[in-house]
């Protein structure tokens, strides 16, 4: 009785996890990895991630049931040793070398290797995957169309205020991107199999980039088209010579001063990795050391043709340069040896998906994917695709099952975590944000109860130094502010940090502060202004008319009336 009792549990539990781990369940289960992907992702915690990290935990409940029920034995290959390594150098890097608040960033790369896991199990022996990836990177690309053109023409609103156009994103340069990313990977497979509904999606979204005016999204699909093409441009290599340095020159001069501040950033980064070449700074420290090599870098060429260009950022628009900063050569090799096997594998197997990766690598040299939760998707999905379908030819033992599953269930607890601890920051940041921009001194308590989770929140950290500086606490307020400046190039931190100096009778203290800001962004006056009015307020008359000399001479980034009233005031103490 109790062996049939067993046997019909076991009959049962077997039903089960095929229904599960079912064909069209899989196939499903990869389309909604794309969906994901049309979420809006804010900068900081959103609700949309807690959605992101359960669609990864039912990939994992997926992953349990294919182990179960497929027969074969999942082969590993050389690119789960490489992602394991760059995994573990991650983490290792930042209990060893990183002083920077990272939990943000490392919750989204731990939540990526769960991802990619989960994705290696459920594509094994599976075929026709690519196909349902094409499909679904068609519609994703195809709504994210609709979405900027609907917001074109105000019957959307869009996500920022400065541009018309951003579909999911923040701003339109990531959504142009990302559908030229989704098209990369469509116009493979079209050339492949010649299929209608695809060739009607690439040209809806061929009409919809170049609304975006990103370069990026431009330059990597061109690369495509030309690798693409590469029988025929090597046939005629003298007229695609002249093609293709005639494209570059006009991107390059259609937004000039942007793309010489990236090349000023990536000067100035590699300048910086020299001093710590083999391991780099730590993880998240490459914002930091940005701006002390820019400090450094104008101290040393006060007239650079960069001083125009330069401006705040948060961001590193060359994902190669900000590993090699932040996890030196070591960390660099391992990214890009993933990367480039990831290509390999896919352009053996004659994947389109090939073609997406390539648009993704090329983008990383001028933007920032890897910041994004888009790209870090399809860039997961991606390279798990890679060796999805490598198996070994013997039949898997009960044992080995039990161990893959065992595996696979301690990373769906593991999961399980990371969802909760984003679930618990997202509420934390959802409450923060009720008071954080008000600026008043009632809520000091509240700013200090939250502190330890909001030390990644640059925004949280300028108003809190703000909210204490109006309170009188200058000190407090410079030890907050101190913060901010690891995770932002806004010499406003600095700027305001000097002004509690001031207010406590410190001027030696404030004028260096005062000239960090300036040597920050050497376009921006106002640091110049706060040290006139210091010289002025301690009688060092000499210094306030030379200050006053070189604000009247400095031409500002931007003009505006309120630049306009510091100049005149300085023209009067000049004469």
């Amino acid at each position: 009785m109790g062996k049939n009792i067993k046997n019909a549990i076991s009959l049962y539990i077997n039903q089960l996890m095929c229904m599960v781990a079912g064909r069209w369940t899989i196939f499903l289960s990869m389309g909604c990895v794309m969906l994901l992907t049309l979420l809006r992702y804010d900068v900081d915690w959103s609700d949309n991630e807690n959605i992101k990290g359960w669609g990864i935990i039912l990939l994992g409940i997926v992953a349990i049931g294919c182990t179960i029920r497929k027969e074969g034995k999942i082969k590993w290959t050389s690119l789960e040793a490489l992602v394991a390594l760059n995994f573990l150098y991650f983490i290792m890097n930042i209990a060893f070398l990183s002083n920077y608040p990272i939990a943000h960033h490392m919750i989204i790369v731990a939540e990526c290797v769960m991802m990619y896991v989960f994705i290696r199990v459920i594509t094994a022996e599976e075929k026709g995957i690519d196909k349902i990836i094409v499909y679904t990177m068609a519609i994703a690309g195809v709504y994210e169309s609709i979405f900027g053109i609907l917001q074109l023409t105000g019957m959307l609103e869009a996500n920022s205020i400065r541009e018309k156009m951003t579909g999911s994103f923040l701003n339109s340069g990531p959504m142009g991107i990302y559908i030229a990313v989704m098209l990369s990977a469509c116009t493979d497979y079209y050339f492949q199999k010649r299929d209608k509904i695809i060739g009607g999606c690439i040209i809806f979204m061929l009409i919809v980039m170049p609304a975006t005016m990103s370069r990026t999204a431009m330059l990597a699909y061109c690369i495509v088209i030309i690798l693409q093409f590469r029988t025929f441009i090597l046939k005629h290599w003298k007229i695609s010579l002249v093609a293709i340095a005639v494209t570059i020159t006009i991107l390059y001069f259609f937004k000039q001063g942007s793309a010489d501040s990236r090349i000023f950033m990536n000067i100035v980064a590699l300048n910086e990795w020299k001093e710590k070449p083999l391991w780099g700074c730590g993880v998240g420290g490459y914002v930091h050391t940005l701006a002390n090599g820019q400090m450094k870098y104008f101290a040393m060429h006060p007239d650079s043709m960069f001083i125009d260009s330069v401006g705040s950022t948060d961001m590193a628009f060359n994902e190669y340069m900000k590993v090699l900063v932040e996890q030196g050569i070591v960390g660099l090799i391992l990214l890009t040896c993933t990367l480039g096997l990831t290509v390999y594998r896919l352009l053996r197997k004659h994947s389109p998906l090939a073609y997406s990766m390539i648009a993704i690598c090329v983008v990383a040299l001028f933007s920032y994917p890897f910041h994004l939760h888009q790209f870090l998707l399809i860039s997961t999905l991606l390279t798990a695709l890679a060796t999805g379908k490598e198996v070994a030819e013997d039949r898997a033992c009960a044992f080995r099952k039990f161990l893959t599953a065992g595996f696979l269930a301690l990373c769906l607890v593991f999961m399980g975590v990371l969802q909760h601890e984003s679930h618990r920051r997202t509420k934390i940041s959802q409450e923060a944000h009720c008071f954080s921009f008000m600026n008043n001194a009632a809520f000091i308590d509240d700013f200090y109860e939250l502190l330890p989770t909001m030390t990644d929140n640059r925004q949280y950290l300028f108003s809190f130094g703000k909210t204490l500086r109006e309170a009188g606490r200058f000190n407090d307020s410079n030890a907050i502010l101190r913060l901010g400046t690891k995770l932002d190039t806004d010499p406003m931190t600095y700027v305001l940090m000097g002004r509690n100096y001031e207010d406590m009778n410190l001027p030696k203290e404030a004028d260096s502060l005062y000239r960090q800001a300036f040597l920050l962004q050497p376009n921006r006056i106002y640091p110049l202004y706060r040290q006139m009015k210091l010289y002025m307020k301690t009688g060092d008359n000499r210094a306030m008319r030379d200050k006053a000399k070189e604000i009247v001479v400095i031409k500002p980034k931007v003009m505006s009336p309120v630049v306009e009233k510091m100049k005149n005031e300085a023209k009067k103490i000049a004469k």
